[in-house]
């Protein structure tokens, strides 16, 4: 059995004794973004009374749930998805059931794993629910899709080219990158991007941004910077953190040419996994991946 709590303490010793997750590097980062949002910890405890695993479920951004790490002896709950729509919704997605009681019996490692939402860069299989792997082709500067997706990409590649010269830029210098960035959430017609951006949140990613470890990459019409996106790399992986495009070109699907060029970068950098964080993004992209059912649909 294992127990879904919230807590309002900051236990920093139980937090220490977890491999870190993806977005904090340091406990001092975690009560930091905690104490500015007012935020609960979620806990998930294992029924010999060690924790498991850690979030902060978070509201202002669309209440997704940042993890904060997993317990090294556990390695079943790597595949816990990185976010959660709610504690409620986390539940029903572990057991399969719709319940306020927060205590569930055993976790199947199948259901774990179809919830990760990578694209792991080995060979032709797709998984269940969220998970694609790909075979990557090379040569002529293609990824292998669905003749559909095919089709589709090389639509809206015709239709920029037609128009512009577009261009990808790996990694662009945070100075300019940022403020457009920044801009084109503002001006997003999106409502949830608009409630994202609120004046403590965009506090967190100028903070975020600036890290050593994190880089801003690029997508030009011609001279003019269309689209902006936040990643990282880690272990072999790259994670898309998040990602905006300047109103004026949403009709040439800027973001998705963006993670395309994105996508065969980092597999010329001969990493394993492309990791999209924000589940939207992953199913926005469709490199022929199953639908996934309504209390699997991750923010």
């Amino acid at each position: 059995m294992i127990t879904v709590i919230l807590d309002e303490e900051f236990d920093r010793n139980e937090l220490s004794k977890l491999v870190p997750g993806t977005f904090f590097s340091s406990i001092e980062l975690i009560e930091a973004y905690k104490q500015a949002f007012d935020l609960k910890i979620q806990w998930i405890v294992h029924h010999t009374g060690e924790v498991i695993t850690a979030a902060l479920p978070v509201e202002t951004d669309g209440q997704n749930s940042y993890s904060l790490g997993h317990h090294p002896d556990h390695d079943v709950f790597d595949y816990i998805p990185v976010f959660y729509r709610s504690v409620e919704d986390f539940v029903a997605l572990l057991a399969n059931i719709s319940s306020d009681e927060y205590e569930i019996l055993e976790l199947p490692v199948e259901l774990l794993r179809s919830t990760n939402h990578s694209l792991k860069l080995e060979h032709m299989t797709t998984l269940p629910v969220c998970e694609t792997k790909l075979n990557p082709t090379l040569s002529q500067g293609k990824i292998i899709f669905k003749k559909k997706y095919r089709r589709e990409l090389k639509r809206k590649t015709n239709k920029v080219t037609a128009e512009f010269t577009p261009v990808f830029r790996e990694v662009i210098s945070k100075d300019f990158g940022l403020p457009k960035l920044l801009e084109f959430f503002r001006q997003s017609h999106n409502e949830e991007k608009q409630e994202f951006l609120t004046k403590n949140m965009e506090k967190y990613v100028e903070y975020f941004v600036m890290r050593e470890d994190v880089s801003l990459t690029g997508y030009f019409f011609d001279e003019r910077l269309v689209s902006v996106a936040i990643y990282f790399d880690k272990n072999g992986t790259r994670y898309l953190y998040n990602m905006a495009s300047d109103t004026d070109y949403y009709d040439y699907s800027p973001g998705i040419l963006h993670i395309y060029d994105l996508v065969l970068a980092t597999i010329e950098a001969k990493m394993e996994t492309f990791s999209f964080l924000r589940g939207d993004e992953r199913y926005k992209f469709e490199i022929g991946a199953n639908a996934c059912r309504a209390n699997y649909k991750l923010l």
